[in-house]
């Protein structure tokens, strides 16, 4: 994923302590290795991805939450209703398993762009409120879009 060119549409994040449980701060991304708001190579960020990102906007309407285009121009475009995404590079991958081409999965041998509620929202009272109480309803949507856009 080194080539992969990653934008992520959010303003702040969920810093984590010990064990990478959240502290329950939610940072701005401005100034810290975590900023995609304009994007950056994959190969280019310089430090590990496994972080939850406080996306911009959330509620009902579906908004972008990331981009992601390869060497080749083809986009994933993920939008979401749900206000966090974890963004994870895959830094951790080592499962001894050949893959297409008989090719072993290694570190960095993909990327994951899970939309969610942030981690370990019950234990944060700052964070967006995941219990769903007697007679409420639950829904979200997540769309994973492929295209290749004009040059």
């Amino acid at each position: 994923i080194s080539d992969h060119h990653l934008t992520v549409h959010a303003d702040r994040y969920t810093p984590v302590g010990p064990g990478d449980i959240p502290t329950g701060e939610v940072a701005p991304v401005a100034g810290t290795p975590f900023d995609l708001r304009h994007g950056a190579r994959m190969g280019d960020i310089g430090h590990l991805l496994d972080i939850n990102y406080a996306l911009t906007r959330h509620g009902e309407a579906l908004f972008p939450a990331a981009e992601v285009r390869s060497r080749s121009g083809l986009r994933l475009r993920v939008a979401t209703t749900k206000p966090g995404l974890q963004v994870y590079d895959g830094h951790k991958i080592d499962i001894g398993i050949a893959g297409t081409g008989g090719r072993r999965f290694k570190p960095g041998a993909g990327l994951c762009l899970e939309t969610q509620f942030y981690p370990d929202s019950p234990n944060h009272p700052g964070f967006p409120d995941t219990i769903l109480r007697p007679g409420q309803t639950y829904a979200h949507e997540t769309t994973y879009a492929f295209d290749r856009p004009d040059p």
